[in-house]
């Protein structure tokens, strides 16, 4: 009998000790492993300390992103036990053997969201998941690591901000299988895709309502339960600033189409001309979260300087800027001198706000609106149709 089969059979004679565990998170914590006092847990943990391939769990450190957790015997045992609960041990013991046997794992990025929400999950072309509350309240194991989804499905967990999430975003990407020894420094090697989900989470809120928003919350690395981790890995959220948003607004399939062949496009685009885009789709955002007007009026200006005024040209702004957005959106004559006045009119609603910090009346600043849908029908233009070339677009009228 090899030890890997020794192992199998003693550690299911654990898993009938211990057929589960009901304590409470923070009893686990306090208490310990349920089977350190146990002859049975010994046995296990001396069969393991003799497999060569699981020398990488000898008092190493399991890094994850940029996080970084002591890995014992002890905590792979524990793991392996809590997993042939769900399993069996022997298929414990394959996804132990396939981490240790291979350099490179996929695990999930995930980004809880805040803000308009739908009612069932979307799943984008560039691989990235929307999971609405809805579906995670009613289906945890939606998810692929069970305790994510445990904490995600009690309203009363800890979240990385004091917001009420509405949704979360996650995408799939390799990762390095990497265990460091003590006194060894962790080589931070992988790349995160967190643009994949910036540039998604803003190319949806680029479609929905210019009075809508959407935020993230947080965002944090999780491995799949099919991995070995030490309870609580993938708590680490790497905190996003946001400002105060609708909570319910829906997200409809419509929506969700529209949202993923902007994406497409935008994915298209080269690097320069995403970063550029990334300014105004941040700002336009911000203005339909539920911050006071004038903050978002300054959110506004940004976002039209950003798109068109972002060739370096500082001539005559407030004209220039109405000139290009007039005859970029505007079909004809009548159309380009409504959009000349809408853009003129809110530069100089925008510059009171900018300048003293109050806005006028409201009659007068529900042009706001306007622009903003403007600002909204430029960025999908040029995201689908093209980056403009502004001054060349001057010089053919």
């Amino acid at each position: 009998m090899t030890k890997r089969e020794e192992l199998k059979v003693e550690l299911e004679k654990l898993v009938t000790i211990f057929p589960e565990d009901n304590r409470i998170d923070l009893e686990k914590m306090l208490g310990g492993f349920l089977w350190k006092e146990n002859p049975q847990g010994e046995k296990c943990l001396n069969i393991i300390n003799q497999i060569s391939e699981y020398e990488i769990f000898d008092n190493q450190t399991q890094w994850i992103g940029g996080s970084g957790k002591p890995f014992t015997f002890k905590h792979l045992l524990d793991w392996l036990l809590n997993r042939s609960r769900k399993t069996s041990s022997k298929k414990a013991i394959s996804e132990l053997d396939f981490y240790t046997s291979n350099s490179e794992i996929t695990v999930e990025l995930v980004q809880l969201l805040k803000g308009s929400m739908s009612k069932k999950p979307f799943r984008f072309s560039n691989g990235v998941l929307y999971i609405d509350i809805n579906t995670i309240y009613k289906t945890p194991s939606f998810l692929n690591n069970s305790h994510l989804a445990k904490k995600l499905s009690h309203i009363s967990f800890e979240t990385p901000s004091n917001n009420h999430y509405t949704g979360l975003f996650i995408t799939e990407f390799p990762h390095s299988v990497s265990h460091v020894k003590n006194g060894e420094k962790y080589k931070k090697e992988d790349t995160i895709p967190l643009e994949k989900l910036q540039d998604t989470r803003f190319c949806l809120s680029l479609v929905l309502s210019t009075k809508d928003s959407l935020y993230s919350l947080g965002t944090s690395i999780y491995l799949p339960d099919n991995i070995p981790q030490i309870p609580y890995s993938g708590q680490s959220w790497q905190k996003d600033m946001s400002k105060e948003s609708m909570f319910c607004n829906e997200i409809t399939d419509i929506d969700f189409e529209k949202a993923n062949k902007v994406l497409v496009k935008f994915e298209q685009l080269d690097s320069l001309s995403k970063n550029k885009l990334r300014i105004p789709l941040e700002r336009l955002n911000n203005f339909g979260s539920e911050e006071p007007l004038v903050d978002r009026a300054i959110e506004l200006r940004i976002c039209l300087e950003s798109i068109f005024l972002n060739d370096g040209n500082k001539e005559q702004l407030r004209f220039r800027l109405a000139l290009r957005a007039a005859l970029f959106l505007g079909e004809n004559l009548i159309e380009r001198k409504e959009i000349f006045k809408t853009i003129k009119t809110s530069y100089d609603i925008t510059s009171t706000a900018v300048h003293s910090g109050k806005l006028p009346n409201k009659s007068k600043t529900n042009i706001l609106f306007k622009a903003a849908d403007l600002a909204q029908l430029a960025l999908i233009k040029l995201i689908t149709k093209g980056i403009v070339n502004w001054e060349d677009l001057e010089l053919k009228t």
